[in-house]
């Protein structure tokens, strides 16, 4: 007996400006939840879809985004959804949130790059809106290895909580690649 279904499509165009390279992409992805009621009823369809626009400029590059998720009573918690949003903290990808977004990065070395990501959600299935900003460090150590890092910081809006409180918070990570 099949769970769920999930299908999409991805597409990207490039053209050269000058020195500059403008990258345009888009991702679409459906998940069919085919669980039935009586075993979960909180498994429904769900899509969600990621547009982005990047000025690579060699050493630098400048990308906005737009992330969104349909489906308000889609429990994206359970079955075979997986989501794509930009962030780090999975908090403001909740159902049916908006996500736009600004990422920027830079070759600090030839081997070190920096970037960082701002985004702002506003999450309809917790009447909740937030901004998010992460920080990533890669390190290429070689050919075939690197060490990469990131730190994300997550402030919530008292003012749209709705008698419910949210807790800004942050977390970083490191891995060995």
């Amino acid at each position: 007996k099949k769970v769920g279904t999930g299908g999409g499509a991805e597409a990207e165009i490039s053209a050269a400006l000058g020195e500059t390279d403008l990258i345009l992409a888009g991702t679409y992805a459906y998940f069919d939840n085919d669980i039935p009621n009586s075993v979960s009823p909180n498994l429904e369809s769900a899509s969600q879809f990621i547009v982005t626009g990047t000025l690579d400029f060699g050493r630098t590059y400048l990308s906005a985004g737009y992330w969104g998720q349909e489906n308000k009573n889609a429990d994206v918690g359970e079955g075979i959804f997986d989501s794509f949003d930009p962030g780090e903290l999975d908090d403001l990808a909740g159902r049916s949130a908006e996500i736009p977004y600004v990422e920027a990065g830079i070759d600090l070395t030839d081997t070190i790059n920096l970037s960082g990501l701002v985004l702002y959600a506003e999450n309809s299935h917790l009447d909740q809106k937030s901004w998010e900003f992460d920080v990533y460090l890669e390190w290429s150590l070689s050919e075939n290895l690197s060490l990469e890092g990131y730190y994300a910081y997550i402030d919530f809006d008292k003012s749209t909580a709705n008698g419910v409180s949210y807790k800004d918070y942050g977390q970083g990570g490191a891995s060995l690649n």
